[in-house]
Order: structure tokens, then C-alpha cells, then sequence
């Protein structure tokens, strides 16, 4: 048994033999598994047995450790002192029974802690500093370490705060909070870290803003009125009464902000509210470190005069202070006393006092140490309104009571107050009246003067009146108050308002006029007053001073014997009705001849004074017996609300009429006034044999230019007749022969007077310069510058030019043998084959072709992208139009619309239709065109062989401008500088009514016989009648050719009366025309030259009348005021005429009124100028030098040339005959020019060349 328990004690120690614990750490710093690499190993174990160690340092065996056995576990140690360790120090321990190992290890730890984040930031108040830090032992173990011990917070080199960590922890991070008591401004932080061998590491400092110093709260306080800066200084300590106060405290802080709380309980004994923690507003004054912190709405009752709170502030920086406050009052248990209770003393006499019904001011004068501020009083239970002003005064509009006047109410401590008056009361309700009218003078005061308002006033029962007005609008005091004086011992006054300070302005208003009695009943009358300004100017404000009625004759008879007092009625007229004349000198004639005394005004009160000149005979009235009234007179005016203070001066002027001789001989002046006319006439003599040269010289320019017309018209005719000739003798080719060689000569006729004699039309082309100067010259002289008619087309016709001139004017010509071609400035281009007379006209806007023959007919016609042509057959209809496809195909459309499709060898794609619908037109193609630029000739291509040098128009023509081209009919031609006879003739020559040149040359045309016949008639007519004398401008041409009839067996087509018809000449519209006659008046006759000498010839007639009528009133001694009666009506009845002494001269809207009525009434016959100068074929290059060699072409071209060389002459005769017809030309009967030949000659027996 005993081996048994041997046995088993022994199994069990082995069995449960075990190493607790193993560690190796240096002796210094005793940190388990870190030591230093100079130390002493310490090696310790905890087992159930005894342990032994081994390592290098024990040769690798081992050796028993120290061992005691405290308790039931054995605690083993070993220590070895070590040098220059660099990694780590290794060693096994084994325990001794059950032979169990353990590893233990020492790293050494020679690398300081890394502080690798360190941020410190402000908490207002307090320095945070975040850190992050990292320990290592060694370079070949960095995962090892001792450990982090501690970490310190540095502010301005003091160690503010310390936290501790861990052996072990290799990383650590978290933050530090520190503070420096009663500083403000920026702090240097850092931070410092230890690890458990000892090791530290340190940062950089780096500046925080921290505050710590607290508020400053004052130790007093200011108590006001809630909501105002009423000081509070008193209190009821009887008074139940709770009021509303606002507390302010004094808080000295230089942050920004503050915030403050207190603790006002002690201040309500009545404990109404909880005033434990009431806040405050704090508002800092301006930048220095105060702020007003206010307690508002307080509740203060207190229970004594000394009361006790407590005021706490907080700044911005989180920063606090407390204060204990006193507050101290002075105790006022009694409201004082009502020294006077009753109205106004100015309504009051000793004890008794007015007052009127209805609603009356009283007031309650108080005697008191508290104060009435709220205003809780009320006067006969009407609430009043208190004030103070050294005394305290409440005051109520008290509508009724009865008996004594009573006031009751409370103080503002809550003192109650009750009163009494002794005063008597009278009631009057009647209002004082003002007597008679309210009179203000002066009128219109200035700034200078004083303004007086003066009135009565009737009052019967108070004891005065009083009155005032409130001024500041017309002065610079703000009320004047009246003067009344009791008128003996009647209830009425007299008030004298006087305002004075007037402003210097222009003021019309109306003032409020206040009367008022004892008692304060009111009268309010609106007064009209008015302030001026004075002006140191001259006025200009009376328009004139007329004479009025029949004026007075004065009798040289009696006149030389007495003196006359000559009355004038006049009539003052003034430019505006507000004008004032408010003073006037004497008036002063002494510029009038024959004052006999001193002129003066009667009834000069108005407007239409009498003028009273006293006049005696003086020799100045025998000039041209008239007395010339010349007097003048100043007048000082006002303006409205202007005063001149300089006068105005006006001139009075008439002329009397003297009649009678004075008694004695024929005065001298009579003679001076028979002079003077004699003089006049030889004047105006000379003036008519001047203007009678002038007149005949322009007659004769006219003649010659009217002569040279009617002959041109003659060739003009013969060449068109001889055209008709040569195109019926062209089959036996001689025609042309004979048409070029007469042309010329013929043309360069017609280019003559269209240029130098007559042109059409009034703008200068540069060659017609002389004709327009010899067709205004004869304007002139047949007064057709007198019809407006003459405007319009000067007007129509530069509008034409400039409208179409881009189609006439030429850029460039080149003829040579074979053709010519000519570029416009539109940039047309014409190219005319001299063989074949065919023109082709190229558009160079649109790129299109046109083609005609000889005739002028549409031929053939391509697009302006040239994918289109269209072929035209003799009557200028479409044949059928050829269209190149995109697909290198065409198509040929007839005229029926059948359609059918080749490929460009001419081959059918399609079908073709029954020959009946669609004929094969390949075969009957025309020649085309090619380029107009560089064409040479026809093309004998066909549309069959397009390989034989015909371009495809698709890629030859680059001018586009559609894909879909329509072409062009005969009635809507392409525009072109070509047109068919036949156009000519249906449109151009039946629109100028020439319906004989119609009827030759359309025959001519057709048939050779009535060519023949219509040239041998012409022929004939040229040797046969004779030129009217009426339709002549001078009447002075005859025919050049022997018994030539101009108008041929028909002259109805001719005659002038058909020309509001047919409006062949646009000049011959009446309607408007004649608004300003010039053989009716001198003033309008300075461009028509037998007007002037029609009104000279007038004028003459006129004063020889005149002097023969005065020389006859001389011999027998009778009133010569009849003879200049009698010219003066003649002069304006003859002379100047009734219309101009109306209208004036000529005016500028009767003129356009006139000139457009005549537009319009004759819009066809400008048009008919307009189509000959400019529209197509266009004969304007006819006013061109060298212009007629347009037509210098084939024969079949010549028709232009006809046309233009026969329109063109009938259109020069029709407008020279139409000046020839003008109303006025003295030649057609209607303005005799030579006036005695009409009648009685006064200057026949009249001596006036003495």
C-alpha cells in the first residue's frame, strides 16, 4: 500500500507537471520581452516544478535556476548580465519533472516612439491636441516594441495635461485637452512621448488662439421704463402694483459676443412670474470691449427700497463670470396733489371759464414726487393724455358733464389720485361770423412788401376773438396770427392779419383763415391769395395798338386855319388775356407832323382808348397828302404772378387822309408826287422794251426748234415708210442695200433733235444737255413752267431713269463685220449676227437665253441652268421643249404634252405614241445656241448627234437658277432689249394714239403692194397742205416742204382735245394746274416772259391814268384822294391781284396738292413717256451721241429704228404743240400781251417825258 501511494503521488506529480508562466525581460526597465542591449537578462518562470535554462550564453546546456515554492507553484529566476545585444536575446527553460520546455525571448528595444500626427486646434477656450504615435524595438524586429507609456500635452513649455497607455502597445492615438488660466492670445502647443525603456520623442510647437479670461460684469445697473430709456427710480412699497421694467447690466468683454442670465426673483414680492434664469440681449457697443446686456420685461414689485439679483455672463470663448447686483430705489408712497383742474386759461376770466359744445380740452395740473406716464388718469371718466414740462399736465376733450369737474386715476407706482375743480362753467355753442368782405392788399404783394388781411368779426358771447393763419406756404414763418380790436362796446371786432417774410416765388394758393372765440368755437373762410415776382425786364406782352373804325380826314383848309383835335379809336391788343397793364405814361406824338399841342388818351381805363392829337397844316402832308400818325407810349405791365419793373413801349401809327387845298397856290410837293410817277414810267418803259427783246429772242430759239422738229417728223415719217419698202424689196436682195445706206443719215436726224433740239423727257444723259436748255427756254417763254403739269414729268421722268437705267446703259460694245455685241450695265448681254439679223440676249442675273430671228420673234429659249430648251414655231408659240435628264437622258415634250424619253445617242427609251399624238421631232430639231460669251454662229447640230460638238447645256451653262423651268410665252416675254414688230405695233404705237403710223406699217409689213402704195402716198403728201398757224409756238413757222399737211386726211388722231383720252402728253392735264396766274399778278410772273410784259404794260396803263387823273384834279380843284382811291384799286385789282393780297405768296402745300392731282389724272401719259424712253426696245440711246448706232443694223433689225425715229418725232411735235396750246402762250388768243390794243390807252396824250 505504501508503494502504492508512492507510486500514485509520484504518477500525479508527473502527470500534472506543467509551466505556468515564461518570460525574459531586462532587469532595468522590466518591461516582459523587451530589454535593453546593455542589461541584465532576467528570466522567470512559474511552473508546477522546478525549471532549469539554456541558451548561448550557458554554453547551450543547462543550468538550474533560482527556484522558492511560495505557495503550490514553483516561481523560478535567472538572471545574466548582457552587453551590446543588437536583436534579441533567446533561452529555453525546461522543467525538471516532466522535462516540458518552454521558449522564451528578450527584444531589444533601441528605437524611440515616432510621433507620426500631431494637430493641435482651439476649443475656444482650451488647446485639443490629436496625436497619432507608433513604438518599435529595433531594425530587424519593427513589429516589436515596450510599448507606449505616456503622452504630455506642452502649452508655453508646461506640461498641461498627461494621459498613460499599455505596455506594449506599439500604436496608439487619441487626444489631449488643456488649458492656461486667465490668458488670451496664441499659445504654443506640443506634445511628448515616452515609451517603457525610456525613449521620447517630441514635436514642433505650433500656435493656438485660446481665451480664458472670463467677463467683466459691472457692479451696478440701470432700471428703465419696458421698452423705453425711462430711468426707474421710484417705487410704492404700499402698492400692489406689478410694472413691467427693462435691467441693464454693463458686461466688459473683447470677444464679440456675450450672453448673460439672472436671477430678478427678489425684484417681484408679489411673485407673479418666474424670474429664476431670465436671459438677457446683449448688444456690443461699437469696437470697444462693452456690451449692454438688457433684461427686459421684469416684473418689479419690490417689498423695500434695496433689492438683491444675480447676473451671470458667458463670452464667446465659453468663458463665464457671476455678479451679485443691489438695486436701490427710492420710495414714493403718494401720488402729490391737482393744483388746477379746468380749461385753457385764455378761455377764462378770474373764475369763470368758456367753453363750447360738443368735445373741449381740460387739463389737470398735478403737484406730485411720482410720475404719470401711463397716463392712468381720467377727467370727467375721460381718459387723459399726461406730460410733463417742470409740472406734471394731463389733459382730456371732456364732450359733457355736469356740475364740478372731477379727475380720479393712479400714478405709475400705483398711488391713487383724486380731485375736484372750483372752477364755473359756461357753455357757448355759437361759432363767431365775419362781417362784410375779407380784403387783402396789396393784390399781389412781392417779397419785399407786407401782405394785410383785414375783416370783421361779430361774437356774443365770449368776452374776445382771436385769429391766425397757418403762412409757411407763402412765407418763411410758419403762422401769423391776427390783430382784433373790439369795436366800442358792440360785440364786434376788427382783425388785422399782417404776414410778412414773403417768399420769392410765384404763388397762387389760398389761405386757411382761423377765427375763434373764448370759448374755441372755430370759423375757417378760404382766403385767395397771390405772391409775385418782380422782373427787371423789358416785356414783349402787347402784341400791337390797331386803329379801330373809319379813320378821320383832315381838311387842309381848315387845318391851316385852326387847330383840329384829331380823335383815333384804338384797340390795345394784348398776346396772352392774362397780360395787366397797370400804369401808362402820357402818350408823345412829337414825331407826327403838324402837332399843334400835347396828344393825350381818354377812356384809357380799357382796352380801346380814344386818342386825341391836336394838328395843325404842315407841308410834310403834301408828299403824298396823308398825315403819318407816330406817336409811342410805355405802359409797366404784370404777368400773372410777374411784375415787370422796366416799361414797355408801343407805337401808335396811322395815316390820315388830307383832302382839300390849303388856302393859297399849288404847293411844291404836288409836284414832287407828279414827278415821281413820271419817273415810274419811264421806268417801267424801259423795263418793256427790255423784256420785249428778251421775248422775241426766245421766240426765235423756239422757232427754230419747233421748225426743226416738223422737218425731222417729215423724215422720220419717209424712213419708216421706206423701211416697209426695203423689207418687201429683201427677196430681191436690194432691200437692204438701200435701208443701210439711208439709215444713218435718218437716224443721226432723229439723234439730232433728240439730243439738241427737243429730247424727251427732262434728265441729262449727257448728250441732250442744249435741247433740255432750248425746251426750257421755250417753257419760259410760253409760260409752261406755270403748269404743274411740267413738274410731274420732270419728277416721273428722273424716277423712270434711275428705276430702269441699269437696262440702258452700256458697259461695253465691240461690233466687227459679223456681229455685235453689247454688255449693260445689268449685266445683259446682246449679240446680233449682222448676216442673219438674229439676236441672241443673255441674262446675267438668271443666266437664261433667249433667241430671236430677224423679226424680233422668239426662236428658242434656254434655262438658266441649261438643263431645259424650248423651241418656238412662226406664230411664237411652243413647238416642243427638249429637258436633259440626270440619268444622261432627255426628254422631248410637243406642244399636245406627249412625252417621250431618249438616251443620249438619240435612241428611244420608251414606246413611241401613235404617230398621231406624238410626231418624232429629232429630224426637225433648230439650230441652238451656244454660250452667249463666246458664240461665233450657228450650230448645225441636232439633238441626233450630240457627239458633233453641241454641249450639253447641263454643263456648259453654270448659271442656276431652277431645276424647273417654264418657257417663256410671247405675251410674257424674257426681258430683253428686242421686241416682234408685232408687239410694236398692237402695244407700243396704239398706246400713243398713233393709229395713222399703224395703219402704214402694219401693211407695209404684210403686203408689198400697200407698202408700195403707202410710200408712193408719202411721197406724194410731201409736196402738198400746209402747217396750222395755231398749233405753231411763235406762229411764225412755215412749211418747208410746199403745201405739206402735216396731219395727213385725218387729223382727228391728232387733235389736242383727245388728250385727257388717250393721255398721249403727260403735260396737258388741266385739273390743278392754273392755281397761280401769272398774267393776274406782277408777284407771280418771274418765269413766264409774256406775263411780265402783260403786267408792266398793266402798270403802266395804270399811273399814266393816275397822272392824268391828279392833273386834272389840280385844274379843277377836286379831291385828289380820289385819284389815289382809284389807283390803289386798280393796282390791286390789275396788278397784284386779289389772290395774292389773300393768300401771300406762293404756297408750298397748294403747289404738292396740285402736283399730285396732276400725277394722278395723268399717270397713262406718263407712262407712254416713260415706255419711249426706257422701256424695251427703249429710244433713250437716241439722247446719246452717237447713240442711233444702235440701229446701224441689218435690215430686218431696222424696225427699232423706224419705231423709235417715228414715235420720237410725233412725241417732240405733240409736246411742242402742246406748248403752243398752253392757256396762257399770248400766241393762242387767250393773254392779249399788248394791253393797247385791247382798249383805251391812258398814256396817249399823258406828258411824262418832262
Amino acid at each position: 500500500m505504501i508503494y502504492l501511494v508512492i507510486s500514485l503521488t509520484f504518477f500525479s506529480s508527473l502527470v500534472f507537471a506543467s509551466i505556468f508562466k515564461a518570460e525574459a525581460y531586462g532587469d532595468t526597465d522590466k518591461v516582459p520581452g523587451i530589454t535593453r542591449s546593455d542589461d541584465t537578462l532576467v528570466i522567470n518562470t512559474r511552473s508546477t516544478m522546478k525549471c532549469s535554462v539554456k541558451a548561448d550564453f550557458t554554453n547551450n546546456t543547462y543550468e538550474s535556476m533560482t527556484c522558492i515554492q511560495p505557495a503550490t507553484a514553483w516561481e523560478c529566476t535567472y538572471t545574466h548580465p548582457i552587453t551590446n545585444v543588437t536583436g534579441k536575446v533567446s533561452a529555453t527553460v525546461k522543467e525538471d519533472v516532466s522535462q516540458s520546455e518552454k521558449n522564451v525571448e528578450a527584444y531589444v528595444d533601441n528605437l524611440g516612439p515616432k510621433i507620426s500626427s500631431f494637430t493641435p486646434t482651439s476649443l475656444k477656450n482650451k488647446v485639443k491636441a490629436s496625436y497619432a504615435i507608433t513604438d518599435q524595438a529595433n531594425q530587424y524586429f519593427l513589429n516589436k516594441c515596450s510599448g507606449i507609456e505616456k503622452v504630455e500635452l506642452i502649452l508655453n513649455r508646461q506640461v498641461i495635461n498627461t494621459t498613460n497607455h499599455l505596455v506594449g502597445q506599439c500604436s496608439v492615438s487619441g487626444f489631449l485637452i488643456g488649458t492656461i488660466p486667465n490668458f488670451i492670445g496664441k499659445v504654443n502647443a506640443s506634445l511628448k512621448a515616452y515609451d517603457y525603456v525610456g525613449l521620447v520623442a517630441n514635436t514642433s510647437e505650433s500656435q493656438v488662439f485660446i481665451d480664458t479670461v472670463p467677463p467683466k460684469i459691472s457692479s451696478s445697473a440701470q432700471v428703465y421704463q419696458a421698452g423705453t430709456k425711462e430711468v426707474v427710480s421710484k417705487i410704492s412699497t404700499n402698492s400692489s402694483r406689478v410694472i413691467d421694467v427693462d435691467v441693464e447690466v454693463v458686461v466688459e468683454e473683447d470677444t464679440m459676443s456675450v450672453s448673460a442670465s439672472g436671477n430678478f426673483s427678489e425684484l417681484d414680492k408679489t411673485r407673479s412670474k418666474d424670474q429664476s434664469g431670465v436671459s438677457a440681449d446683449c448688444l456690443r457697443q461699437g469696437w470697444n470691449n462693452t456690451h449692454i446686456c438688457t433684461f427686459k420685461n421684469i416684473k418689479l414689485s419690490p417689498a423695500s427700497s434695496s433689492t438683491r439679483c444675480t447676473v451671470k455672463a458667458t463670452d464667446q470663448m465659453d468663458n463665464s463670470a457671476n455678479q451679485s447686483l443691489v438695486l436701490s430705489f427710492t420710495v414714493v408712497n403718494d401720488a402729490g396733489s391737482v393744483t388746477r383742474l379746468g380749461p385753457a386759461l385764455d378761455k377764462c376770466y378770474q373764475d369763470t371759464c368758456y367753453l363750447k359744445s360738443g368735445a373741449n380740452e381740460i387739463t389737470a395740473e398735478i403737484s406730485t414726487s411720482s410720475s404719470f406716464n401711463e397716463s392712468k388718469v381720467r377727467i370727467e371718466d375721460t381718459q387723459a393724455a399726461c406730460t410733463y414740462n417742470q409740472t406734471w399736465v394731463c389733459t382730456a376733450d371732456v364732450s359733457s358733464f355736469s356740475g364740478k369737474l372731477n379727475l380720479e386715476g393712479f400714478d405709475d407706482l400705483g398711488n391713487h389720485l383724486t380731485a375736484e375743480s372750483d372752477l364755473i362753467i359756461v357753455i357757448d355753442s355759437t361759432p363767431p361770423n365775419i362781417l362784410g368782405e375779407i380784403n387783402t392788399t396789396p393784390e399781389c404783394p412781392t417779397s419785399t412788401e407786407t401782405l394785410y388781411i383785414t375783416f370783421n368779426v361779430t361774437e356774443a358771447q365770449s368776452l374776445g376773438v382771436t385769429a391766425s393763419a397757418y403762412t409757411l406756404g407763402i412765407s418763411s414763418d410758419n403762422e401769423s396770427k391776427a390783430s382784433c380790436v373790439q369795436i366800442g362796446t358792440s360785440n364786434n371786432w376788427a382783425c388785422t392779419l399782417s404776414i410778412s417774410n414773403l417768399k420769392a416765388q410765384e404763388i397762387n394758393t389760398n389761405l386757411n383763415l382761423v377765427v375763434e372765440d373764448f370759448a374755441g368755437n372755430q370759423l375757417i373762410k378760404s382766403v385767395p391769395v397771390s405772391i409775385c415776382v418782380e422782373l427787371a425786364q423789358v416785356p414783349v406782352l402787347i402784341d400791337k395798338i390797331i386803329t379801330k373804325g373809319k379813320l378821320p380826314k383832315i381838311d387842309r383848309r381848315t387845318a391851316s386855319r385852326i387847330t383840329v383835335k384829331t380823335p383815333l379809336s384804338l384797340e390795345i391788343i394784348k398776346k396772352n388775356k392774362d397780360v395787366e397793364i397797370t400804369q401808362t405814361t402820357i402818350v408823345d406824338c412829337s414825331d407826327t407832323p403838324g402837332m399843334a399841342g400835347q396828344a393825350y388818351m381818354m377812356n384809357d381805363e380799357d382796352l380801346k382808348p380814344i386818342l386825341i392829337i391836336p394838328l395843325k397844316y404842315d407841308e410834310e402832308w403834301d408828299e403824298d397828302d396823308k398825315v403819318k400818325v407816330n406817336c409811342t407810349q410805355e405802359f409797366m405791365i404784370k404777368h400773372g404772378n410777374k411784375i415787370y419793373t422796366l416799361p414797355e413801349e408801343e407805337h401808335i401809327t396811322a395815316e390820315l387822309e388830307v383832302f382839300n387845298q390849303p388856302l393859297g397856290t399849288l404847293n411844291e410837293s404836288y409836284q414832287k408826287k407828279v414827278d415821281e410817277i413820271k419817273k415810274q414810267i419811264i421806268r417801267l418803259d424801259k423795263q418793256i422794251d427790255k423784256y420785249a427783246k428778251v421775248y422775241t429772242y426766245l421766240g426765235t430759239l423756239c422757232n427754230l426748234a419747233e421748225g426743226i422738229a416738223k422737218v425731222n417728223q417729215v423724215l422720220q415719217s419717209l424712213k419708216s415708210a421706206l423701211w416697209g419698202l426695203c423689207v418687201a424689196l429683201e427677196p430681191l436682195g436690194i432691200g437692204e442695200v438701200i435701208w443701210n445706206t439711208v439709215n444713218p443719215f435718218l437716224s443721226g436726224i432723229e439723234n439730232f433733235v433728240d439730243s439738241f433740239t427737243w429730247p424727251q423727257g427732262w434728265v441729262p444723259t449727257g448728250g441732250n444737255t442744249v435741247g433740255l436748255l432750248l425746251k426750257g427756254t421755250c417753257a419760259i417763254y410760253t409760260c409752261k413752267l406755270y403748269d404743274f403739269n411740267t413738274y410731274v414729268d420732270i419728277g416721273v421722268s428722273i424716277g423712270a431713269y434711275y428705276a430702269t437705267r441699269n437696262n440702258i446703259i452700256i458697259t461695253d460694245r465691240q461690233c466687227d463685220d459679223e456681229e455685235c455685241i453689247t454688255v449693260y450695265e445689268d449685266g445683259t448681254i446682246e449679240q446680233v449676227d449682222k448676216e442673219t439679223g438674229e439676236t441672241q440676249i443673255y441674262n446675267g442675273q438668271t443666266g437664261e437665253v433667249t433667241v430671236y430671228d430677224a423679226n424680233g420673234k422668239i426662236k428658242q429659249y434656254i434655262s438658266g441652268d441649261g438643263k431645259t430648251v424650248a423651241y418656238y414655231d412662226d406664230n411664237g408659240k411652243v413647238s416642243y421643249t427638249k429637258k436633259y435628264n440626270d440619268d444622261n437622258t432627255y426628254t422631248i415634250t410637243n406642244s399636245n404634252g406627249i412625252s417621250q424619253k431618249y438616251d443620249m445617242e438619240g435612241n428611244p427609251l420608251t414606246p413611241l405614241p401613235p404617230a398621231r399624238e406624238f410626231n418624232n421631232l429629232q429630224s426637225q430639231a433648230p439650230e441652238v445656241f451656244e454660250d452667249p460669251l463666246t458664240y461665233p454662229g450657228p450650230s448645225p447640230t441636232t439633238p441626233s448627234s450630240p457627239s458633233s460638238g453641241n454641249p450639253n447645256p447641263a454643263t456648259t451653262n453654270k448659271a442656276v437658277v431652277s431645276n424647273e423651268v417654264t418657257p417663256p410665252q410671247p405675251s410674257k416675254q424674257t426681258p430683253s432689249l428686242s421686241i416682234s414688230l408685232k408687239t410694236v405695233q398692237n402695244g407700243f404705237l396704239k398706246a400713243y394714239g398713233l393709229t395713222t403710223l399703224y395703219d402704214v406699217l402694219y401693211p407695209v409689213y404684210t403686203d408689198y403692194t400697200k407698202i408700195y402704195k403707202g410710200f408712193e402716198k408719202g411721197i406724194s403728201q410731201l409736196f402738198g397742205g400746209n402747217v396750222v398757224y395755231s398749233d405753231s409756238i411763235t406762229g411764225r413757222v412755215t412749211n418747208p416742204f410746199k403745201n405739206f399737211d402735216l396731219y395727213g386726211s385725218n387729223k382727228e388722231w391728232f387733235n389736242l382735245n383727245t388728250r385727257m383720252q388717250n393721255a398721249i402728253d403727260a403735260f396737258l392735264g388741266d385739273d390743278g394746274s392754273w392755281i397761280y396766274n401769272p398774267y393776274k399778278s406782277k408777284h407771280y410772273d418771274k418765269f413766264c416772259a409774256p406775263a411780265i410784259l402783260f403786267n408792266d404794260r398793266k402798270e403802266r396803263q395804270i399811273l399814266c391814268k393816275r397822272l392824268g387823273c391828279i392833273e386834272q384834279m389840280v385844274k379843277e380843284g377836286g379831291p385828289l384822294e380820289a385819284c389815289d382811291f382809284e389807283y390803289n384799286l386798280d393796282m390791286c385789282l390789275y396788278v397784284e391781284s386779289a389772290r395774292y393780297k389773300i393768300e401771300g405768296p406762293a404756297n408750298l402745300g397748294n403747289i404738292l396738292g396740285s402736283i399730285k392731282r396732276v400725277f394722278f389724272s395723268n399717270l397713262l401719259g406718263l407712262g407712254v413717256t416713260t415706255t419711249y424712253l426706257f422701256v424695251m426696245p427703249g429710244c433713250v440711246h437716241y439722247q446719246v451721241p452717237g447713240g442711233a448706232t444702235l440701229d446701224f443694223g441689218g435690215v430686218l433689225k431696222g424696225w427699232r429704228a423706224a419705231a423709235c425715229g417715228v414715235s420720237g418725232s410725233l412725241l417732240s411735235l405733240r409736246e411742242i404743240i402742246a406748248f403752243a396750246k398752253n392757256r396762257f402762250n399770248p400766241l393762242a388768243g387767250n393773254a392779249p400781251v399788248d394791253i393797247p390794243a385791247t382798249g383805251m390807252d391812258f398814256c396817249y396824250g399823258v406828258d411824262y417825258d418832262d
